[in-house]
């Protein structure tokens, strides 16, 4: 090796020259497209509305505010709305978040699943592919009265508590509607 032939400080250069190659490699970001969403009619969307999977409707008038099924609808510009899904019992619950553009192409999602009961472990979550379909165009006939439905595929890594332990990996496959 080239690091234990050098001597003093040329050694202390060669590893932190090193060290800051290894770092720069694991901080890249694979970075994920998305794809267009298409806009149909709402006979052609393929989840029955009575779906149990991820169906999720606005509800302005509930009692648990803070649970059940909640849609935010968010315009963060004249380019881009934020469609946030929210799934939450008040001890489980699950969230889907994109963003769209005004070519209708989805530039960010993410996904999360949470638990009330803690056991120190720690999980990361990336979707690995989204599509989605909307009832209308929003940036050209607005948010009311949009329906939707996805499908998502993300990885889940889960970082156990225990020491002896290693971090594994499963896969979240799941179709959600929405109706605003």
């Amino acid at each position: 090796m080239w690091l234990a032939s050098c001597s003093g400080k040329n050694y202390y250069y060669g590893l932190i020259s090193c060290l800051f190659v290894l770092i720069g490699c694991q901080n890249e970001k694979h970075q994920t497209t998305y794809g267009k969403i298409r806009v149909t009619d709402t006979s052609h969307f393929e989840v029955a509305k009575t779906s149990p999977l991820f169906t999720i409707q606005e509800s302005v008038d509930n009692d648990f505010r803070d649970f059940g099924n909640i849609l935010i609808l968010k315009k963060i510009n004249p380019n881009c709305i934020q469609i946030k899904n929210v799934s939450n019992d008040g001890y489980t619950g699950q969230s889907i978040t994109f963003t769209i553009d005004s070519t209708l192409t989805i530039v960010t999602a993410n996904y999360s699943h949470w638990t009330d009961a803690q056991d120190g472990s720690k999980e990361s979550f990336t979707v690995d592919q989204l599509t989605a379909k909307l009832s209308k165009n929003p940036f050209k006939e607005g948010i009311e009265k949009l329906e939707g439905e996805f499908e998502v595929k993300a990885t889940t890594t889960r970082y156990p508590s225990e020491f002896y332990k290693f971090p594994f990996q499963y896969r979240n496959d799941f179709f959600g509607r929405f109706q605003s």
